[in-house]
């Protein structure tokens, strides 16, 4: 039930909601007028207690004064204990809002000498470092303190404690507060801070923070990031880079080579002239072009690769897996999605539980699976084997030589397209459709409906395809113009 706190007079009430001030004059229900208080609290609301209602006509009182000026306030019916509490949030936040925050700044400036090394250890807040032109590291650390009082502010920035160091060929900034959960939650005061810092353009950094984003320009040398919440975006960087996140994305432009972990967030590269290794948790990865082997793994996202000049390895539990073309030797691999390649040079393997598989092109061997879908190929010039519990599969074996092939689906049909020049030994079955063929076959054997046995031009390389769900059809081979 509804309740009045404390006490309140004509000036306040006037100053916060304009209008007259709550009528809280004590007085006994006017029974001769038929008042029903019951009536007037509407439906889905009752009485505390029913025998007092004297208390409950002053909350009524209330809460009708608090209506009375609809310009300024939304119009409130009579609400639950709730309504009172956030009026008197109103002016508690007004309060507060005049507290514009404390603030302070710390510079320092160290001479260096290229390629020397950097080391940052925050508790909390953001990092940011760029390439400059001078020999020396710059840092500048902008700390604020918003909410409470403004003792308060000066209180949290004397126990946050910065220290700068430098050693030899090691700067080194730590920063600590005594307590390590302090300002993350609650309404109390709350501490920002931001690290600034330009260093020379070839440079070493171990960057580390517990609450903030960290984003590096472009440079030279090596990098080795974390954050416990926040992306991480890195430029062009000529060097080894090292990035992990908790609790966000990371982004990285360029590198010679990488190693990517987040927990909660997309991978995003656009070119590595070298090795990458990427593994998120909770997002999609995406790769447009990389020179060295890649290996990128997810748990709940989809896949993107562009040109991959070397070997690829993507496995993801939830999303399909897209491959513009691979020169090197290529594992694709989901639970739950599809599989979409354009051209694969070498050994091309893609297993799906929960999709389709379609590939272009595939110029060296290939092994592909699905539990659920259609496999398609347009153009395979190596062995192949196709097996799909759910689905239809259409292959071209565009090999005048030949290559083995074996393809076996459960639930559909199945159609070969066959240069007339090749040379296969051919066995087909259809246990729910019939076999049949555009090419010239010599058949040996019995011939069925439903099973076709023989050689073409001769024979040579094994042609198997089985068909529980549909027909074997064999049709000529058209390259496409």
């Amino acid at each position: 039930m509804a309740a009045y706190v404390g006490s309140a007079s004509e000036k306040p009430w006037r100053k916060a909601f304009g209008c007259k001030a709550p009528d809280l004059e004590r007085r006994e229900p006017r029974s001769k007028a038929g008042l029903n208080l019951q009536e007037r609290l509407g439906p889905g609301l009752e009485l505390e207690n029913p025998g007092n209602q004297t208390s409950v006509y002053f909350e009524l009182k209330l809460f009708e004064t608090l209506r009375c000026n609809t310009n300024r306030m939304p119009q409130f019916r009579v609400q639950p204990r709730w309504l009172v509490h956030g009026a008197l949030g109103i002016l508690l936040s007004s309060s507060l809002s005049m507290f514009a925050g404390v603030k302070d700044e710390i510079s320092k400036k160290f001479t260096v000498s290229t390629g020397d090394h950097l080391l940052v250890d925050a508790d909390r807040g953001s990092i940011q470092v760029i390439a400059g032109e001078s020999s020396e590291v710059s840092i500048r650390v902008n700390r604020e303190v918003t909410r409470g009082s403004e003792k308060a502010g000066a209180e949290v920035l004397a126990k946050h404690s910065i220290s700068f160091e430098q050693q030899g060929d090691l700067i080194t900034v730590k920063a600590t507060y005594p307590d390590r959960k302090f300002g993350w939650t609650g309404s109390g005061p709350q501490l920002q801070v931001r690290y600034a810092i330009t260093v020379p353009k070839q440079y070493r950094l171990d960057l580390t923070t517990s609450g903030g984003e960290i984003v590096v320009g472009e440079m030279s040398g090596s990098l080795r990031a974390r954050t416990s919440a926040g992306r991480i975006s890195v430029g062009r960087f000529n060097g080894t880079v090292n990035l992990r996140s908790s609790g966000g994305g990371i982004e990285l432009q360029s590198a010679t080579n990488a190693v990517l972990d987040t927990s909660a967030g997309n991978i995003v590269v656009d070119s590595m002239g070298g090795p990458l290794q990427a593994k998120t948790s909770g997002g999609g990865i995406e790769v447009r072009s990389a020179q060295g082997d890649v290996s990128v793994r997810t748990s709940a996202g989809n896949i993107e690769l562009g040109a991959m000049g070397a070997a690829v390895k993507a496995e993801t539990s939830g999303g399909g897996i897209r491959l513009k073309s691979s020169a090197g030797k290529a594992y694709l691999k989901t639970s739950a999605g599809e599989i979409n390649i354009g051209s694969a040079s070498d050994k091309l393997t893609a297993i799906t539980s929960g999709g389709g598989i379609e590939v272009r092109e595939v110029k060296g061997d290939s092994d592909l699976k699905t539990s659920a879908g259609s496999i398609v190929v347009g153009k395979a010039e190596g062995s192949i084997r196709a097996y799909t519990s759910g689905g239809r599969i259409d292959v071209g074996l565009a090999n005048a030589s030949g290559a083995d092939a074996e393809l076996v689906s459960s639930a559909g049909g199945i159609v070969i397209a066959l240069p007339e020049a090749a040379k296969y030994d051919i066995d087909a079955h259809a246990f729910a459709g019939e076999v049949s063929t555009d090419v010239p076959v010599t058949i040996s054997g019995k011939v069925n409906r439903d099973g076709l046995t023989g050689q073409m031009n001769g024979g040579g390389h094994r042609l198997k395809a089985v068909a529980s769900g549909g027909g074997v059809h064999f049709k000529r081979w058209v390259a496409a113009k």
